[in-house]
């Protein structure tokens, strides 16, 4: 059995044309129908039963962009050697967490190539809480600068341990920042 369908051009277009209409029209009524709106399905949240809507509103709105309050307590430079310890004694009770910003500039290092860190740390009886800022000599008299932000938990000890593992040549620029707390 053969078929044959003899159609100018012209109409051919036509008909696709017709064929994607009718075809748009159908999609367009058998849209699928979800069954409710944001509105209309509640949720329990933090205790309290709203609408989908208003539980995502709240959560939204209440993210803030700024989770942290800044400050500039500049609580000096960074030891040449050894262990010190600075105060947060200037830094809110109401703090959990403190930004803390560490750098350190070095040049005219001599001959020798070496490499050290600054351990800056918090701590709450027999726990650390460490971030590390390297630093290494080239052994010429380039300059380079290291310098990190990190946060740190603020202890009720209220201090900011800061110790050298390496030792330092050359002339040292160096600043140790209390940026923001939250």
């Amino acid at each position: 059995m053969e078929f044959k369908i003899n159609i100018q051009k012209t109409h051919l277009w036509l008909l696709i044309i017709l064929i994607v209409a009718v075809g748009f029209v159908v999609a367009q009524a058998a849209k699928p129908n979800p069954g409710h709106g944001a509105d209309e399905v509640t949720v329990t949240y933090k205790g309290q039963e709203k609408s989908l809507q208003e539980t995502v509103d709240a959560i939204v709105n209440s993210r803030s962009a700024a989770t942290w309050i800044s400050t500039d307590k500049r609580l000096g430079a960074l030891p040449y050697r050894g262990d010190k310890a600075y105060s947060l004694t200037a830094i809110p009770a109401t703090a959990k967490e403190i930004l803390v910003y560490a750098s350190i500039r070095r040049g005219d290092f001599g001959k020798e190539n070496k490499l050290g860190r600054y351990d800056i740390y918090t701590q709450e009886g027999n726990k650390v809480y460490k971030s590390s800022l390297g630093f290494y000599d080239y052994g010429n008299a380039a300059w380079v600068l290291n310098s990190d932000t990190f946060w740190l938990p603020l202890t009720p000890e209220k201090k900011l341990h800061v110790k050298v593992i390496g030792t330092l040549t050359g002339n040292v620029n160096s600043d140790l920042i209390i940026i923001g707390y939250r």
